[in-house]
């Protein structure tokens, strides 16, 4: 079956991600991979928006949808070798094809050591010792007023991913190697108040970020979120707002919230 998708061409580096990109209307829910030991692993398909970064003319930044929404599959593969993959959609295959991983200088994953289960390791056996520090969120600065010098309006831009690409090189130069990164900030929310929708242009971010950390040899630990209560009383960094897709309404406290997640209503 001939490739008729956006995915990632014939080569691959070795601990580099693989990208296919097929059309929502595919309905594609897994692309499954043989690897060259002949191996089989799946990895599901999810909603991604392209996106396309531009700067203001005081260099903060812009992110826009660059397209249509799209369905995308991410693999890493971890040997060498000639990998099969085919996209389907339940059993029925819809996409197949083939690339070719490369070697590459990339050490792998962290993982435990198999030397040493007290301490960290690559995938290729050296070891890993995490430096580095909490990156809460990027600055958020009030945006100049057009036409008027020294004045700001009441909307806050930001630098972005420039920003962190910027503390990621002097990081790196100064021997540091891991951050702690919060997703639950304004500029990295992908959740919306309404349960189940995202903000896709979100992930976009992300995905940014993850490229400039790859690019200074920097691992990430992401915390997914850090509210603490749904009280609007509370300040508001602490309050998380969710509200039901059908009818609107919220969780009382934490405990209604973990029900809703264990039983999926409210």
């Amino acid at each position: 079956m001939p490739n008729r998708f956006n995915v990632q061409p014939e080569a691959v580096l070795l601990y580099h991600p693989w990208n296919g990109r097929f059309p929502l209307q595919t309905d594609i829910e897994q692309v499954e991979f043989t690897s060259p030991d002949g191996q089989r692993v799946t990895r599901p398909a999810f909603r991604h928006q392209p996106a396309v970064f531009s700067y203001y003319v005081h260099g903060y930044e812009n992110v826009a949808p660059a397209g249509e929404v799209v369905l995308q599959v991410r693999f890493t593969p971890e040997q060498p070798g000639v990998y099969h993959y085919r996209a389907m959609r339940g059993e029925e295959t819809i996409a197949e094809g083939r690339f070719e991983c490369v070697p590459s200088d990339h050490p792998g994953f962290v993982q435990v050591s198999r030397r040493d289960s007290r301490y960290f390791a690559y995938s290729n056996g050296s070891s890993y010792c995490p430096i580095g520090l909490n990156m809460v969120e990027v600055p958020m600065y009030p945006r100049p007023e057009s036409g008027r010098h020294f004045l700001t309006t009441d909307e806050l831009d930001t630098l972005g991913v420039r920003e962190y690409r910027r503390w990621f090189r002097l990081l790196s130069q100064n021997g540091g190697n891991y951050i702690r990164l919060f997703l639950g900030n304004p500029y990295l929310q992908m959740e919306t108040e309404v349960a189940g929708e995202m903000n896709l242009l979100g992930f976009a971010r992300l995905d940014a970020i993850v490229e400039a950390a790859r690019q200074y040899g920097i691992r990430i630990m992401m915390c997914f979120d850090h509210f603490r209560t749904f009280d609007p009383s509370q300040p508001k960094w602490m309050v998380k707002v969710l509200r039901h897709p059908q009818t609107g309404q919220s969780p009382r406290d934490i405990a209604d919230w973990l029900s809703v997640l264990s039983t999926l209503i409210w």
